[in-house]
């Protein structure tokens, strides 16, 4: 899936703001050579000319606003979200439709990072996407007209149930199957107490198949040997005669 990003939209836009603040001054000279150099492509180079107008106006909401931007498309988001925060806050100028719309920008370019994030965090999916949708509808707030923003909201708020709706389906199918195991384990038990009760059942009406103690064998070889010697004896005695001798 696709989401819109504000970034060559927003450069044509502070630009404009930008001319429109003071074309005249080396500041916003510098300003709008940063801007042709991101549109460029060249990040490097717009990223140190917003650094060197920032030291010359530390809380200025375009400059802050341009570094953000820059850092994202360089894929540093760490410091694009810290550049887009400070913007969105920024009361440094008073409200006007044009503050309010760098607001817009700046919030719908922190819900964007905060979307992506949640492609690659999948233990922290859900909180991001939450964080995402909070600064798509603050976004709305201030540009209430911006379709793109409107749609980025919809597809995350889509993906956020689609992974609640996921997650559910995990625990439900977990819970299956930690029944079905524990069901086995019982009737495993259930099988094995009744082998013993049959292996029980089996030596009482079988007294001559159980097992006897080394003790009592000793004793019964010993009372065979006994036996068989008798026997031997026994068969060594003469035998007499039982028929009369004839006398004559």
């Amino acid at each position: 899936m696709k989401f819109a990003v504000k970034n060559i939209c927003l450069c044509m836009v502070l630009g404009l703001l930008s001319v429109s603040a003071s074309a005249q001054t080396a500041f916003w000279k510098s300003v709008r050579q940063g801007n042709r150099a991101f549109r460029s492509g060249d990040f490097d180079k717009a990223e140190k000319i917003y650094h060197q107008a920032l030291a010359k106006d530390t809380a200025n909401p375009y400059i802050l606003y341009n570094l953000g931007n820059v850092n994202f498309s360089k894929n540093n988001t760490e410091d694009a979200q810290r550049y887009l925060q400070n913007a969105a806050k920024s009361n440094k100028q008073p409200s006007t439709e044009k503050t309010q719309l760098l607001k817009a920008y700046a919030n719908h370019n922190l819900g964007v990072i905060h979307q992506m994030q949640a492609g690659k965090e999948k233990d922290k999916k859900q909180e991001e996407l939450q964080q995402a949708i909070e600064y798509y509808k603050e976004a709305l707030r201030n540009n209430p007209s911006d379709e793109d923003t409107r749609y980025n909201l919809a597809l995350c708020q889509y993906q956020l149930k689609k992974e609640q709706q996921n997650q559910q389906n995990q625990q439900e199918q977990q819970n299956q199957q930690n029944k079905n195991e524990n069901k086995d384990q019982d009737k495993d038990k259930q099988d094995q107490k009744q082998d013993q009760q049959q292996n029980q059942n089996e030596q009482r009406n079988n007294p001559e198949k159980q097992p006897v103690s080394p003790q009592t064998q000793q004793m019964m070889n010993l009372s065979r040997q006994e036996e068989q010697k008798t026997r031997d004896k026994l068969n060594k005695i003469p035998r007499g005669r039982t028929g009369l001798e004839k006398n004559w």
